[in-house]
């Protein structure tokens, strides 16, 4: 499926006009949703707290913090690039609602994506304008929610469950090199390793559905070849990031181009902690923008 929408946009849609308006769209659903969850959740008695995290329409909240951090970026370029006001206010309200996404589904990968993403996408676009990132720490620091999650991430025992889950997964890596467990059978063969090594259990009756990391996933099920396949995947994107760069005289596309690298960097970065290859609705945006990108290096003039 994902591959068949990668190929409609890349090579059989005439423009982008209305897959940007269904992107903008669903991203205003993804925040007006996830308000009225605060807000039924506050009226309920609940505080928002690590326990208790926001998902929006994506069924989990690191499925909606890896959702926003794919549009948020793009939508920086949309409204650098627009001239109209209506669209420049729109655009920035939509930026404030991915940013309640991510704040509130208190992922501690998209806070650290975030922070990285707003100082690379200035780096990139216009350095003098860096002064703007400095604002984005400052504004989750002074949030409670992202305050307390922002600084787990330095904490040890919050991350001795990965170095368990990868430690486990290296010894599947081991047994099956070749053609892996499977395609979602890792968590199938988690509980029989942990009976094996119990000395990398997290906790009891604890499941691990994963890898936490999108290279370790598609070796420990999907094999070398799986391994080579995606690696060629990963430098066919970079293949058509550089032949947009090189071939594009439009300054809009470059600005565009820089909020899809901006993008896809920092969602590339999420998954080395965690893994969304699992997650319909992030995946299928992820060859939407990919198919977008792909579209625009075919018909660059």
């Amino acid at each position: 499926m994902y591959i068949f929408v990668f190929y409609l946009i890349a090579y059989k849609l005439k423009e982008l006009t209305a897959i940007f308006k269904c992107l903008i769209f669903t991203g205003f659903l993804s925040g007006i949703f996830s308000i009225s969850q605060i807000i039924y959740t506050l009226y309920l008695g609940y505080s928002i707290d690590p326990s208790i995290r926001i998902p929006s329409f994506l069924e989990n909240p690191n499925n909606l913090s890896a959702y926003s951090i794919l549009l948020i970026f793009i939508v920086i370029s949309l409204l650098i690039n627009t001239k109209y006001k209506k669209k420049k206010f729109l655009y920035l309200v939509l930026i404030i609602l991915l940013l309640i996404n991510i704040i509130f589904s208190q992922s501690r990968s998209a806070l650290l994506s975030i922070i990285i993403g707003f100082m690379l996408f200035y780096i990139l676009w216009n350095k003098k304008y860096l002064v703007i990132s400095l604002f984005i720490p400052i504004i989750l620091f002074i949030i409670p929610q992202s305050r307390v999650r922002f600084l787990q991430i330095f904490d040890t025992t919050q991350n001795s469950s990965r170095f368990k889950i990868w430690e486990i997964t290296k010894l599947m890596i081991k047994d099956n090199l070749l053609t892996g467990v499977g395609y979602e059978n890792f968590s199938v063969d988690y509980p029989i390793y942990i009976n094996n090594y119990p000395e990398y259990s997290v906790h009891d009756e604890y499941l691990a559905l994963h890898p936490h990391n999108i290279f370790l996933k598609i070796q420990v099920e999907l094999g070398i070849l799986g391994s080579i396949l995606f690696v060629l995947l990963i430098l066919s994107i970079i293949y058509t990031f550089y032949k947009i760069i090189t071939n594009s005289v439009n300054n809009d596309i470059k600005v565009l181009t820089i909020g899809f690298g901006t993008s896809f960097i920092n969602f590339g970065l999420m998954n080395l902690i965690d893994c969304y290859i699992g997650a319909p609705k992030v995946i299928i945006t992820f060859f939407i923008l990919l198919g977008i990108l792909t579209y625009i290096k075919n018909n660059l003039s």
